[in-house]
């Protein structure tokens, strides 16, 4: 079996495959809204959505508070960990509360964040995680990988684009888009009521 991050680093998300074009079609026929709220990576998803048309059937708005000011802003608190479950928990919590500005029938707020390879000056140890969350007035849904070593930044921002696509899907209940993992690589998935 070959390596699907070769795959991947040569086909993304982002390659207008007919699977891709059809799960995103399938969550704008699906009458949730939404507010996307992202730091770290996973820009890619935000293209995703609106690539194939009929994106303002879903997308209310989307955020990238990239800088810790822009995120402290966004989320109200300077998080003492920017990647974290919790992080994302409550970019999701205010993206629902951006989305629900806009109108109250079906919205969904959507965060993520994560920690990606870096081009250089790397520290050591660091370890690649991408913590996604979806939050819907009552319950959040939180999805977390730890990657292995191996993954260029490009499969990385992919692997982080789909898996914000796929805690969407999963919501939409419209499936998933297979990721990249290798052996021993898995995406813990957990629903909470907590706020």
């Amino acid at each position: 079996m070959s390596d699907p991050r070769i795959f991947w680093a040569t086909n993304p998300v982002g390659d207008g495959s007919i699977y891709t074009k059809y799960f995103v079609q399938k969550v704008h026929e699906h009458p949730t809204k939404l507010v996307l709220a992202l730091t770290g990576g996973g820009s890619q998803a935000i293209g995703e959505l609106l690539r194939y048309g009929n994106g303002s059937q879903t997308l209310l708005d989307a955020r990238v508070p990239y800088d810790s000011e822009a995120l402290y802003q966004f989320i109200g608190y300077d998080p003492s960990q920017c990647c974290s479950k919790r992080t994302a928990k409550d970019l999701a919590m205010a993206a629902h509360c951006k989305a629900s500005v806009y109108t109250h029938d079906n919205v969904i707020g959507v965060g993520s964040t994560s920690s990606l390879v870096k081009p250089e000056g790397e520290r050591e140890g660091r370890e690649h995680k991408i913590f996604a969350a979806l939050h819907d007035g009552v319950n959040t849904r939180h999805h977390s990988l730890v990657l292995g070593p191996g993954y260029c930044r490009e499969v990385e921002e992919t692997i982080n684009a789909a898996m914000i696509l796929n805690i969407i899907g999963e919501y939409c209940g419209v499936g998933e888009l297979k990721l990249p993992l290798v052996e021993g690589e898995k995406v813990i998935k957990e629903i909470s009521d907590e706020c």
